[in-house]
């Protein structure tokens, strides 16, 4: 666990993409990400959020760490950039009941919108002719009819030239397909990269 006292982060579901599978459990943690620019204004519109702290280096001071919070391989710690102006036009209520959770639920609301059009994207990397620079890979092994059984890893992997890496994020852990495929998208959101690859491999 994290040493900084925090409040608790709001956890993303993403049971939507597991349907007819009962076991599907959130695979992210997130926290909002505010620029100088973006924290004045959150702080002028809820003066009273003491989340918020009252000078923004205080505020960095007390965001979690990205590395250091992901201590659940499964669940990662996701920092997501928040804009004032998005979030004005997200939220239903008034200004004066506006709380820091909502700016808590609105980074959720940003990854879940983010990696459904991710995975609306993802390919499987046999059958894809342009790989690109960057990319989080799938790799499940799927055993039996039993989804149960399906075993995954995860990576991160850059054809940069001079900069090629693949970077394990999960390796050889219990997941099926749609529950890998969530994890994936959040990691291509944590390291920042647009693209997911998968590749099924099957043992009967």
């Amino acid at each position: 666990p994290h040493k900084r006292q925090l409040s608790p982060l709001p956890p993303l579901s993403v049971v939507w993409l597991c349907s007819g599978i009962d076991n599907c459990p959130p695979v992210a943690r997130t926290f909002p990400l505010l620029s100088d620019y973006e924290w004045k204004r959150f702080k002028a519109a809820i003066p009273a959020a003491a989340r918020l702290k009252s000078t923004y280096r205080d505020w960095l001071k007390s965001c979690p760490d990205e590395v250091l919070g992901s201590t659940e391989p499964l669940k990662p710690l996701v920092l997501i950039e928040v804009r004032f102006d998005d979030f004005v036009q997200w939220i239903k209520k008034p200004k004066a009941r506006w709380r820091f959770s909502d700016i808590g639920k609105f980074s959720s609301e940003v990854f879940h919108h983010r990696a459904i059009s991710l995975l609306k994207e993802a390919k499987e990397e046999e059958q894809t002719r342009v790989v690109p620079l960057d990319y989080i890979h799938l790799v499940v092994t799927e055993i039996g009819n039993d989804k149960a059984n399906d075993f995954a890893s995860i990576y991160f992997v850059s054809k940069v030239p001079g900069f090629e890496r693949k970077e394990p994020r999960v390796e050889n852990v219990r997941l099926f397909f749609e529950y890998g495929m969530a994890v994936a998208a959040a990691y291509a959101i944590k390291n920042k990269v647009n693209a997911i690859l998968f590749t099924k491999v099957r043992i009967r």
